[in-house]
């Protein structure tokens, strides 16, 4: 009997060696992350919750590691149905499916209504070890807004992480009082998605020994965006938090975007390309889904393009606007006594005109050359365009007749002898009977019969034409 136990004593050491050994080469193949954080999903409580904290508890009382650095009441919520709610409710009842096993905490992001101006609502925890400076970490958390106890949703959800603690010694009145610290993770845009976990992540390099961890917004309300998604009247912008990690991040490579810079302005015509840094091991991903280096810009609009190395992604954006061009009209030729109304469109004003004027538009009927410009902080805005004036046919006849008696033998048009006219007559089945690419005034009807005929007169430099019909009687 005693040698039985001492066999199955070896076979079970033996188990336990082999997987403490697989577990190790597993470890030590980055399969498996160490999270900083300590009680990351707020699992482990020190007594049950309700379904939130009311004032004036604390999570203190409840949650293990976890604690409120500023003394606002942040919220300890539960989704496990078991939990029998003993404590009243200030907020109408809701069910809750955390991100991670059963439990959740909840905070203010910000409360308009709230007497304390920027109210606040945080929580803190001190790491398990403190961030290894130079290393690459990526920081990682969900966050969920409900419409059903919300009214607002909003931006501004941060991670920061400092050296010391940042929980208040002394009593002060004002509790709730914003924490205005950069946060190194931040979720900029506003969070409009309801009632679904949205992951907040990012990457960084630890430039210090980084010991606490601390979730809220950390920005003023002037500087904090808000869209209504609720009902509930007096309740601010609420969200929750679950799984919550700090991990050493799965590359050596901390991927850096660009630096693109400020918004940038370009002339009409100019050329302008975003350039990426080429690293090793990171891809690129621009707004449109192209994947290079290097992007040519062909139109005003806001860029940005993703680096991505592992778990770390770097996003750098910048908006590029190329000014309107100011277009006049080509070249042109008018006839004598006509008007030519000159209106480029254009965003910018009051235009300048070659005369002086600063209309938005100028007339003109004399030949010359006219310019335009539009004032601009980058470019030099000027078109201009050059008219010409010439004799235009003047009235066409419709009947002729070539009778040999000197009156009316021909079919004369005014104003044709100093410019290429063409000539086409065509009879009334559309046969071409005439042609004369350079016209001057001598037809006269040839040996056609009398009868009603068609003209078509073209000039190509004022790409003008007349149509009409022309009589012949003997």
């Amino acid at each position: 009997m005693n040698r039985f136990r001492r066999v199955l004593y070896k076979q079970k050491m033996g188990t336990q060696l082999t997987l403490s050994i697989l577990f190790i080469l597993l470890c030590t193949q980055r399969l498996c992350g160490q999270n900083l954080v300590p009680n990351p999903s707020f699992e482990v409580y020190i007594k049950q919750p309700c379904g939130f904290i009311d004032p004036p508890r604390y999570i203190t009382e409840y949650i293990k590691d976890w604690y409120v650095p500023t003394g606002c009441t942040t919220d300890y919520w539960h989704g496990d149905s078991t939990i029998q709610l003993f404590c009243p409710s200030l907020l109408p009842s809701y069910k809750l499916i955390p991100k991670e096993g059963k439990f959740c905490l909840a905070m203010f992001t910000t409360l308009p209504t709230s007497r304390t101006k920027n109210y606040r609502e945080y929580i803190q925890v001190k790491l398990n070890n403190p961030l290894t400076v130079g290393k690459v970490y990526h920081l990682e958390m969900y966050a969920l807004v409900s419409a059903k106890i919300s009214l607002y949703s909003s931006n501004n959800i941060g991670m920061l992480l400092t050296t010391d603690s940042l929980v208040r010694k002394e009593v002060f009145p004002d509790i709730g009082h914003p924490l205005l610290l950069p946060p190194q993770i931040n979720q900029a845009a506003v969070i409009t998605a309801t009632e679904r976990w949205e992951r907040i992540s990012g990457c960084l390099i630890a430039d210090k020994p980084y010991r606490f961890l601390t979730i809220g917004n950390f920005f003023e309300d002037s500087r904090t965006k808000l869209i209504t998604i609720g009902k509930l009247p007096n309740v601010g912008s609420y969200f929750f938090i679950d799984a919550v990690s700090i991990t050493e991040a799965d590359t050596p490579v901390f991927p850096s975007a660009a630096n693109f810079g400020r918004d940038t302005t370009l002339c009409p015509g100019q050329t302008f390309a975003l350039q990426t840094p080429a690293q090793p091991g990171v891809s690129y991903r621009w707004q449109d889904g192209r994947q290079q280096t290097r992007y040519e810009v062909k139109q005003s609009g806001l860029y940005s393009v993703t680096a991505t190395a592992g778990k770390c992604a770097v996003t750098d954006s910048v908006r590029v606007t190329i000014e309107p061009s100011l277009r006049l009209p080509a070249d042109t030729v008018l006839c004598q006594g006509e008007e030519l109304r000159l209106a480029p469109r254009h965003p910018f004003g009051p235009l300048r005109w070659s005369d002086g004027s600063a209309d938005s538009t100028l007339t003109v009927s004399q030949a010359g050359t006219y310019w335009v410009e539009a004032p601009s902080r980058v470019c030099v805005l000027r078109d201009s365009i050059r008219v010409e004036t010439m004799d235009c046919p003047g009235e066409i006849p419709n009947v002729i007749t070539p009778n040999g008696d000197g009156h009316n033998d021909r079919f004369v048009i005014r104003n044709i002898q100093n410019r290429a006219w063409q000539l086409t007559i065509m009879n009334r089945w559309g046969n071409r009977v005439y042609e004369s690419k350079a016209y001057q005034n001598d037809w006269d009807g040839g040996n056609l019969p009398p009868a009603l005929y068609y003209y078509l007169l073209y000039n190509d430099t004022l790409k003008r034409s007349y149509k009409g019909w022309v009589q012949i009687f003997n």
